[in-house]
Parts: C-alpha cells; sequence; structure tokens
C-alpha cells in the first residue's frame, strides 16, 4: 500500500500533468490556424539561429530585431484569435514548486499540506480543525482559568514539537466533563499530523467495539482488525471508562494495547480519577498508566493542572 506521502506525490504529479496537458492542447488547436503556424515556426527558427551564431561568437547582424518583429506580428494574431501568450503556459497549482512537490531539495509547503488534509480526511473523529496551541485557544475562556489552560497547553505544544522522540510515550488527560480534554487531545493529533505523522483519534466505545471484534474473530482476520492500532503513529484514545466492560475483552485487550511493542504514542483523555481507573481497568492497565518512565497523567479541570506522577 503507497504511504501518504507517495499518495500525496501521485496528487501532485496529476496536478502538474494536467496543467501542462491543458497548456499543450492550447498550443495544438492554435497550430491549426496557418498565419500563427507559420509566425510560430518563424520565431522557432529565428530564434535557433541566433543561438548557433551567439555560440560561436558570431555577428547575429539584424536577427534580435527581426525576431522581435516576428514575435509582435504573432501575438498580434495570438489576440486575433482570442489567447494571450499566458494561455500557453501550464498554469500549476502550486508556483513554488510548479507542482514538483519540491523546492531547493525540501518538501514545498504544498505537499506538506497535501499529506495533512490526507492524514485528516483519515483520522475521524478529531473535534477541531484548530493544529496549534496558540493564544487564540484561549479565547472563551473565563480569565480566572487562562493560567492554568495556558500551562497546559504549553505542555502539550512542547509534545508535539518533540513528537515522535519524547521520551513519555502517554500522555493522560483527566478532569470532569466540559473542561476541553477532547478538544485539546485533538489540537494535539492536528499538530502531530502538520508533521506528517498518521493519527487514530477513536472514542473508547469505538475502541471496545473493535476489540470486541477481534476477541470474535477468526484466526485469520484478526490481523486485518487490529492494523489500523499498529500502524499509526499516535493514538488517541477519548472519553475512556464511558465504554461498557465486556468480560474478558475490555481491560484485557486495553492492556495488550498499552503494554504492546508499538513505537507510536497514546494520548488518554478520561473523567475518571487513577483510582477510578484501577478499580475498573485492574492493576495490570494501572501500572501502565502509572508508569514513571513512559506516561505523564495532567488533570485538566479549569483551576490547576497537576503532574500526577504515581
Amino acid at each position: 500500500m503507497a504511504s501518504v506521502k507517495q499518495r500525496a506525490l501521485y496528487e501532485i504529479k496529476r496536478r502538474r500533468l494536467t496543467a501542462e496537458s491543458a497548456a499543450d492542447e492550447v498550443a495544438a488547436r492554435l497550430n491549426l490556424d496557418a498565419r500563427y503556424s507559420a509566425l510560430n515556426a518563424e520565431c522557432v527558427a529565428l530564434g535557433f539561429k541566433i543561438a548557433r551564431l551567439g555560440a560561436f561568437y558570431e555577428d547575429t547582424g539584424d536577427l534580435k530585431a527581426e525576431l522581435e518583429r516576428k514575435k509582435t506580428e504573432r501575438d498580434l494574431r495570438l489576440k486575433e484569435l482570442g489567447y494571450t501568450s499566458d494561455d500557453l503556459k501550464p498554469h500549476y497549482y502550486c508556483p513554488l514548486c510548479k507542482d514538483t512537490g519540491s523546492v531547493n531539495g525540501e518538501d514545498c509547503v504544498c505537499l506538506k499540506e497535501l499529506i495533512y488534509e490526507q492524514l485528516r480526511a483519515g483520522s475521524l473523529g478529531v473535534p477541531t480543525e484548530a493544529d496549534a496551541f496558540d493564544e487564540n485557544l484561549l479565547k472563551g475562556i473565563p480569565e480566572s482559568m487562562r493560567p492554568s489552560y495556558s500551562k497546559a497547553y504549553a505542555i502539550l505544544a512542547k509534545y508535539a514539537a518533540e513528537f515522535p522522540d519524547n521520551k513519555v510515550s502517554l500522555i493522560g488527560l483527566c478532569g470532569p466533563v466540559g473542561c476541553g480534554k477532547s478538544f485539546a487531545a485533538g489540537v494535539l493529533a492536528n499538530a502531530v499530523m502538520r508533521k506528517g505523522y498518521s493519527v487514530l483519534f477513536i472514542n473508547a466505545v469505538q475502541l471496545n467495539e473493535l476489540f470486541l471484534r477481534y476477541h470474535r474473530a477468526p484466526v485469520g482476520e484478526k490481523a486485518d482488525i487490529f492494523s489500523p492500532l499498529k500502524e499509526c503513529d499516535l493514538i488517541v484514545i477519548d472519553d475512556l471508562g464511558a465504554e461498557p466492560l465486556f468480560n474478558n475483552v475490555t481491560a484485557n485487550y486495553l492492556y495488550g494495547l498499552l503494554s504492546s511493542e508499538r513505537e507510536g504514542r497514546f494520548v488518554i483523555t478520561t473523567n475518571l480519577d487513577f483510582d477510578s481507573l484501577r478499580s475498573r481497568y485492574g492493576d495490570r492497565v494501572a501500572s501502565r498508566l502509572a508508569d514513571r518512565e513512559r506516561s505523564r497523567f495532567y488533570l485538566l479541570d479549569g483551576k490547576d493542572l497537576r503532574l500526577a506522577r504515581r
């Protein structure tokens, strides 16, 4: 399967070919006009002759003036036919890279944007289009609460900036309903996708249903069911604790996911505190969530942000 970047490059190539094909079609229509075709051929011949003489440092005489006269006649005929010289040039989607995807050996902004669009299209359910933890996110938050949110956003912004080289592989956002956990996780997800990394944003109910499908599926189908969890760079599990508990499924597979050898990172949002998480999912899951080396949990309640290191 082609990577996201390869698919984006295919799209950019398609844009380039479309632009160049459109210009070629205009040129082909113009060449059907005998007067224009003859003038254009004269311009081309004069241009080659001037270039050849110049290469041998020979005098070009009045050839350059003759070329300019023929170009003027050709442009006049072009106008009579309802075209301009600009119609003969490819109209590239991106003027910076001319639809090559690269500028000075670096990925063009159009390629980066296309990769981001494809990643977002493949990560349904992200609750916001915001992709940066800037001051605009603080609008609408009461002045008294802004310091704690500003601190929270700074931590998450740093996590996004360092992704995927973070020492911490699991971020937990705790707090009551409506405090902005899912929104903050969504901004983080978008910021990570802006860097070209894939994100699976999935609520706990959907994840639990995925676990149940996997549990019931024949052995030969199991790998395909779990492939989205294995292939993405960041998994956001939203509203952990809202899902029903299935015996031998929910806690077992959640532990398996969190303790897997996948190199990706996790973000979890939940209304539950740590003791409630332990009570609900058991000590094995709690030990993963409390791992000092790989996880950090933050309480976002509109009043304070506290690091709970267990």
